[in-house]
């Protein structure tokens, strides 16, 4: 006999089967919501956050990409805010400098001046209106410097660069523009570490060093070292991209290198100057760490007295090679070379104690050391130069005017500002124009 009883029992256990599977897929249903709303959430706040951002011209990072010929250039293409030190529209060309494009075959009623440099020549904190090179392409047009022909002025600087990479890209990118002009933008204040392996941090760098014979030879063993290879890597490429695409990212970034180290900074230190006698390198770090430093970080102090170290006196040995081979290789192709000597902050600070102070706390008579080396190799070797020290000092000194610095960084420090690029682009001119006149 059936007993019903076991079928209500049954159905009861089945009805309450039921309902904790109904539970549990409501709850199941209810997480696959909150999970989507929070990702749309974490999505559109994202959104908000980079509309924001972009709307406030917010912009942390230049992208520098790994290039087989000169080490590094800017992100081809590119274009963006920078403001951390000034703040200005940034373009890039398809050759990764901060210029606008230009024909490789020259107009027959041109005259080409092509600018090499590091930072200065970028100009990232400025407008591409008031760079020196493009005040000075203005100026010479203005006055018809040339006669019927007009000037045009191509620029290739990256931020970091050294005189060795300047001579690789009148090489391999320069040279094909057919200049009449070659300009090199030296800054002593920390051009001659950039070339020497044994001063500079950057490894990761085309550096030139002497043969057998005392010849200049370049060194390409950076391109096999571990880091330039991950540098070159495809997820290296992706991680630039997405950094250069996203002001989100580059506010993260910052913020994790900024809690990775709070003395972070953008620029190496500075390379200090030892004795002639070898000292251990931790040593030699540890000083270099506990002293505190006479100038802005990325300058080198010792550029500013006569070498008593080894590792300087090559430095400027194989800094001077570099700037005689871009004198020598510029006339083979037909183009007249000047080095322009490249003024830091301290040189031109319109108060003149500024200047006394750094020169009696480093044990020298002044600050210009450099431009008097520059002009006796100018001598020595026949190169023309065009010193921008002294005018510009000139300049700053009667008219009371900061050429560095900017409100939103500190006068006085830094880059070049608007008023630092109209100085040096009026010497320049004035001096082609002369040199012009003369040879025609």
């Amino acid at each position: 006999m059936h007993d019903s009883s076991d079928d209500k029992a049954t159905g009861e256990v089945n009805s309450a089967a039921k309902a904790s599977g109904r539970r549990a897929g409501r709850r199941r249903a209810s997480w696959r919501v909150r999970l989507l709303l929070l990702f749309f959430g974490l999505a559109l706040g994202l959104i908000v956050a980079e509309i924001g951002l972009r709307l406030a011209g917010v912009a942390i990072r230049v992208p520098y990409v790994p290039n087989d010929y000169v080490g590094t250039v800017l992100q081809p293409h590119w274009s963006g805010w920078q403001n951390r030190e000034g703040r200005a529209l940034l373009r890039i060309n398809s050759l990764g400098f901060r210029d606008e494009e230009h024909a490789r075959e020259k107009p027959r009623d041109t005259v080409r001046i092509l600018v090499l440099g590091d930072s200065y020549v970028e100009a990232a904190q400025v407008d591409l209106a008031d760079t020196f090179w493009k005040q000075l392409e203005r100026r010479l047009n203005e006055q018809r410097a040339f006669g019927d022909r007009r000037c045009e002025v191509i620029a290739m600087g990256v931020s970091g660069w050294g005189t060795a990479q300047q001579l690789l890209a009148l090489r391999h990118y320069g040279l094909s523009f057919s200049p009449e002009y070659v300009l090199v933008a030296f800054l002593p204040a920390n051009d001659v570490r950039n070339n020497s392996a044994a001063l500079e941090p950057e490894a990761i760098r085309p550096f030139f060093e002497f043969d057998a014979d005392g010849e200049l030879r370049f060194d390409e063993s950076y391109l096999n070292s571990p880091q330039a290879i991950h540098a070159r890597s495809t997820s290296t490429a992706i991680k630039v991209k997405l950094l250069s695409a996203s002001r989100v990212l580059q506010v993260a970034q910052l913020a994790k290198a900024r809690l990775l180290s709070r003395d972070s900074h953008s620029a190496p230190k500075p390379a200090e100057e030892t004795s002639d006698e070898e000292t251990p390198a931790d040593e030699t770090r540890a000083e270099e760490t506990s002293r505190e430093p006479l100038l802005e970080p990325g300058l080198d102090e010792a550029v500013f007295r006569e070498p008593t170290d080894r590792r300087w006196r090559e430095a400027w040995r194989l800094t001077e090679e570099l700037l005689v081979a871009i004198d020598r290789e510029s006339a083979a192709a037909g183009a007249k070379c000047y080095v322009l000597t490249l003024t830091a902050a301290v040189q031109v600070d319109p108060d003149a104690s500024v200047q006394r102070e750094l020169a009696d706390r480093l044990g020298v008579d002044d600050l210009d050391y450099a431009p008097r080396r520059i002009q006796q190799l100018a001598e020595d070797r026949q190169l023309a130069v065009i010193d921008l020290v002294a005018p510009l000092r000139t300049v700053a000194a009667k008219e009371q005017t900061p050429l560095h610095g900017f409100a939103n960084t500190q006068l006085n420090t830094g880059h070049w500002n608007e008023a630092g690029h109209a100085a040096a682009a009026k010497v320049i001119a004035d001096r082609l124009a002369a040199d012009w006149k003369v040879g025609n």
